[in-house]
């Protein structure tokens, strides 16, 4: 291990921490003191799993582009600016976005606003004008919706032997006790949890919750392309259902 790069990070509820301290670990020679947050890959883990560090990091650097963007709008075609908006924002918002699954609706609204004011800067549109219309236009789903695209897609890959086998483990098949009518549906086993901060945010438990909420014809889609294809009309045409 890299003793300069070693960080120690207790995760826990806001309950819970102040019950328990995280003590100091020994490695070699060096002492390693635990953190408030830790970056892995990427992402900024906070102690207590509220995403809250990571997502202001995300609207700090996203503001910064949008900004410049902004700037340089009247000199780009509209093309132009999509492919800018989809590289320097769209990009910001979906890298590891599984992780957003089951947040405050509070948290996920910062990440909107980030979208709703790149769909503008895109189509030259005023703040008064109303915004759905204009994802609808340009055929983007909303934050929430590209969460949930992302978990459904890990889902999807967990059970055609796509994904790592540590999250395939945490998807199993729903096994009646008793021979019901939903038996053959692909349904999928919702474990029971105590916590709804935690627990129900859990890969294990909102996967396959989400999954069983798909129509029959989705979850028996045999490819990968397909089912994203599919996947995104399905999400697209439930939340815009109203257009």
């Amino acid at each position: 291990m890299n003793d300069s790069k070693t960080e120690v990070l207790l995760i826990s509820s806001k309950h819970l921490a102040r019950k328990i301290e995280c003590p100091s670990i020994i490695i070699g020679d060096h002492q390693v003191e635990p953190s408030d947050m830790a970056k892995s890959i990427g992402v900024i883990m906070d102690k207590h799993a509220s995403m809250e560090d990571h997502i202001t990091s995300v609207c700090r650097s996203a503001q910064y582009h949008l900004y410049n963007i902004g700037r340089i709008r009247k000199y780009l075609t509209r093309e132009a600016t999509e492919q800018l908006i989809h590289a320097f924002i769209t990009s910001k918002l979906d890298y590891c976005n599984a992780l957003f699954c089951g947040l405050p609706v509070k948290q996920i609204k910062r990440l909107q606003r980030l979208q709703n004011i790149a769909a503008r800067i895109v189509t030259l549109t005023r703040t008064s004008n109303h915004i759905t219309p204009i994802l609808h236009e340009l055929h983007w789903l909303p934050v929430s919706q590209r969460v949930r695209f992302k978990v459904l897609l890990l889902v999807f890959k967990c059970q055609n032997n796509m994904a790592p086998p540590y999250l395939q483990d945490l998807i199993r098949l729903y096994q009646p006790t008793r021979a019901l009518r939903s038996t053959g549906h692909s349904r999928l086993e919702v474990p029971i949890t105590k916590t709804n901060s935690y627990g129900n945010r859990a890969f294990c438990v909102a996967g396959p919750r989400l999954w069983n909420e798909l129509p029959a014809e989705l979850k028996t889609v045999p490819t990968l392309t397909t089912f994203k294809s599919k996947l995104k009309t399905f999400l697209f045409r439930q939340h815009y259902c109203n257009f």
